[in-house]
């Protein structure tokens, strides 16, 4: 109702994910599959401009996280035909949008999956908020886990990032908590941190705020004890 009352038009396309699987239960969202069929639900828009409302070659494309990783996708791909006819698209018309808003996006979604093992590595209690079922990983899940947050160690160090600063090397130690990459990554969340609690109302927060375990703040500075807390 927000962007109605703006004067937008809100449009949701369907669109396969991780988890969409076909009559037969075979899963039929692996990438690229989300990102084509957003990209034919635009090209449906253009076929369909002139009976709707709104302009159809002024889009905007928004999403958060992993869609924040579609938006930045579908700027960076406009027109790009690979797989489209094969579903179905309209293909006498283009699919690139008039611009892209990305929260948070997934950037480097190729190690994804290993950057949140090595975040989230030693948290070994899960809690699904759509099943219902909680519990620790099994043995086998924290062995895999460990392996994979082992291969974002490997993969980090291979980048040879330096601080954009100071020209020091960023690496991670084999134990992934440890090494100037994971201060420097601490110090980030610090920051992000410190700009969220000064941004909160006036004398909202009581100083110095500690949210127990993991956080204090005295009023302009945030401090973290570990990621792993955090």
């Amino acid at each position: 109702s927000d962007y109605i009352k703006q004067g937008y038009v809100f449009v949701s396309p369907a669109s396969r994910g991780k988890e969409t699987q076909s009559e037969d239960g075979t899963y039929i969202g692996k990438s690229p599959a989300g990102l084509v069929d957003l990209k034919a639900g635009i090209r449906f828009l253009k076929a369909n401009d002139a009976a709707m409302a709104g302009d159809a070659n002024k889009i905007i494309s928004i999403g958060t996280s992993a869609g924040g990783a579609m938006s930045a996708l579908l700027a960076s791909t406009g027109n790009v035909k690979d797989y489209l006819r094969e579903i179905g698209a309209v293909m006498d018309q283009g699919d690139d949008v008039y611009a892209a808003q990305a929260y948070c996006p997934i950037t480097d979604l190729d190690h994804a999956d290993q950057a949140y093992e090595w975040m989230y590595q030693n948290l070994q209690t899960y809690n699904n908020s759509r099943s219902g079922d909680s519990g620790e990983s099994t043995d086998f899940e924290k062995a895999v886990s460990a392996q994979m947050a082992s291969g974002y160690v490997d993969y980090i160090n291979s980048l040879k990032l330096v601080d954009a600063k100071t020209g020091e090397p960023l690496t991670l130690g084999e134990d992934g908590r440890s090494g100037s990459f994971y201060e420097y990554m601490v110090q980030e969340v610090e920051d992000a941190a410190s700009v969220y609690l000064n941004k909160l109302s006036e004398g909202s927060l009581d100083v110095p705020y500690t949210l127990p375990g993991f956080l204090t703040w005295d009023g302009s500075r945030a401090k973290i004890t570990s990621l792993d807390d955090y």
